[in-house]
């Protein structure tokens, strides 16, 4: 599926959006307008800057992937925090086990991933400690660009099929292209590093809303379909690095102006609402939610979508259920609008 940039509305949706977020309206002006590493209230719980806040945010990137709100795992992983400081000690993790940590994260309800992500937190910690002294912060020594993060961050390693033991380490374990690009914004938005060029994290609320406002289109019939690859994570990469360039923006603010229209706002929109079901995991069905103009959906829709500062430039239902439960990106349907 060939997909193309609409390079005039680029410009048009990011300059209004940029502009409304400097100005504080809209939902920019919300209390709940927040983001993953403020609503976790760390300068009540540590030093910022130092080692043990640049190891917090490095843990938290394990939970960016969608399963989970982002603000959610942040508030739970600051209570973990505030329980039991030492796992965010590189030199005391690698001496505990993963089902220690699992219990752990059962006690603060961050259920999801807790199997999983436990062993790549140790292993993470132990290469850290083989190759930055156990300081996050020092993986950053000497980085100019994002091609040189990515060298250092982005996991290439590979495991012997048999013993599941790495024989290969390269990076570090669930860091990929939008990984390093979240840690980067972590750091040089909490001013642990200095600003370095990076693109945005490309997340399903980024493409959210370059798919509802056409930045990008698809050849074909892309409708009711999943449009997720590889490639529209390239393509956006290159569209927001670009962007940023061509203003000298901050990649900081402009991630902040995208992510939080769609996880404010965008996710307010009746028409991006799925019913739900009996969870099974990715065979969990998703079906979609027809509105039914209720007098609470039309007041939703006046407060969110009515006023969007690039609502008539937004013209798909976007749902995130599917992404979040199956992987599948939807472009559902035209954008749902009351009938009046």
């Amino acid at each position: 599926m060939h997909i193309s940039i609409d390079r005039e509305r680029v410009e048009l949706v990011l300059g209004t959006l940029l502009d409304t977020y400097r100005e504080k309206r809209y939902i920019y002006r919300l209390p709940s307008a927040r983001l993953p590493h403020e609503v976790a209230d760390l300068e009540r719980r540590l030093e910022l800057g130092s080692v043990e806040h640049a190891m917090f945010l490095f843990v938290l990137c394990l939970y960016m992937k969608g399963g989970i709100k982002s603000n959610t795992a942040a508030k739970q992983l600051a209570r973990l925090y505030s329980r039991r400081p030492r796992l965010f000690d590189a030199d005391e993790i690698v001496k505990i086990k993963p089902e220690s940590i699992t219990a752990s994260l059962e006690r603060v309800d961050l259920r999801y991933l807790k199997n999983s992500a436990p062993p790549h937190w140790i292993e993470n910690a132990q290469r850290l400690l083989d190759w930055y002294d156990g300081d996050p912060r020092k993986i950053f020594v000497g980085v100019g660009d994002y091609d040189e993060a990515c060298r250092r961050i982005r996991n290439k390693s590979r495991r012997h099929h048999r013993t599941k033991q790495f024989t290969h380490r390269q990076g570090f374990v669930g860091f990929q292209h939008k990984m390093v690009s979240m840690l980067m914004y972590f750091y040089i938005a909490s001013d642990i590093i200095d600003p370095i060029p990076f693109p945005i994290p490309v997340d399903f609320h980024v493409m959210r809303v370059c798919i509802e406002t056409e930045m990008v289109n698809f050849s074909g019939d892309s409708i009711g379909r999943d449009i997720y690859s590889e490639q529209l994570q390239t393509v956006l990469r290159d569209l927001f690095t670009n962007y940023c360039i061509r203003h000298d923006v901050s990649p900081i603010e402009l991630c902040n102006a995208v992510w939080l229209l769609s996880s404010v706002g965008c996710a307010k929109n009746p028409g991006n609402r799925t019913l739900s079901r009996q969870y099974r995991a990715r065979k969990t069905e998703t079906p979609a939610y027809i509105p039914v103009w209720s007098d609470s959906e039309l007041a939703r829709y006046e407060q969110f979508c009515g006023a969007c500062p690039v609502g008539d430039m937004c013209h798909w239902d976007v749902p995130n259920s599917a992404y979040t439960i199956k992987g599948e990106l939807m472009k559902l349907r035209p954008r749902s609008t009351p009938p009046q």
